[in-house]
């Protein structure tokens, strides 16, 4: 799956500049799905607030384009390397490889200081505590929005205090707004936030996917934040995740 995304991103070209991305990082515009090459991004935007996409002019926020670059040597290193530190290897290798990564990625973020927080967000309250409980299994501590209304606010009072987990689990669906939580700056995307009512493509609506991401990320993004946010959107190949990311439906 990952080769295979590598391949996508290397053969696409930037409509802006017309050259390959290959290993570049690209820049996504949220609100048509939308891509150019982090160079034209930096040179359209020009340091505006807001951009028209050149594909298709919709107006977008510069503070909502996320730039992204795919997956390298390296990271598949870490993972291997996460491998032999976190779970067993039987155990390891009967994860899906989203979950996998999403722990290389939160024991990585951890690793990088005593002051780093992380969120994960999932979609239904049965991920938050599978997810939970899948953390403690890797012998990483979190805490999780989940349960009864004393326990959550439990949690939200507990997380980002000296001394306690520096892992919080929450549902996109329940929790995407309304809780800043600007202790953390690193953010795991588990699963993309899709209709609930949809039984079928057309009734999926683009407009709240990106909408919830937004309000995702915004947790963690907005006043008193001071250091960078870094974003992690995990997207499996060939699903219909990448059709939902790609809005193909």
């Amino acid at each position: 799956a990952r080769q295979q995304l590598k391949a996508e991103h290397a053969a696409a070209e930037c409509p802006v500049c017309l050259q390959p991305y290959g290993a570049a990082a690209a820049a996504v515009l949220p609100d048509c799905f939308h891509m150019l090459c982090r160079d034209c991004y930096q040179q359209t935007a020009a340091g505006a607030t807001s951009l028209r996409c050149p594909m298709c002019r919709v107006e977008v926020e510069t503070w909502h384009i996320v730039a992204f670059a795919v997956g390298t040597a390296e990271e598949g290193a870490a993972e291997a390397e996460a491998e032999r530190r976190l779970l067993p290897a039987a155990r390891w290798r009967a994860l899906p490889t989203k979950l996998r990564r999403m722990l290389s990625i939160v024991s990585d973020a951890l690793a990088d200081g005593d002051d780093e927080r992380v969120l994960i967000f999932v979609q239904f309250l049965a991920h938050v505590e599978y997810v939970h409980a899948l953390l403690a299994e890797a012998g990483i501590a979190a805490l999780a929005l989940a349960g009864d209304l004393s326990t959550t606010m439990d949690a939200l009072a507990r997380f980002g205090g000296a001394g306690e987990p520096r892992v919080l689990v929450l549902s996109s669906q329940h929790h995407a707004s309304g809780i800043n939580l600007q202790c953390a700056r690193n953010l795991v995307l588990l699963h993309p936030y899709c209709t609930p009512s949809a039984t079928y493509p057309e009734a999926v609506r683009y407009h709240d996917l990106a909408a919830f991401e937004r309000q995702a990320i915004g947790r963690v993004r907005r006043y008193p934040q001071q250091r960078p946010v870094r974003v992690w959107k995990l997207v499996c190949a060939g699903t219909v995740e990448q059709a939902l990311g790609r809005g193909l439906y």
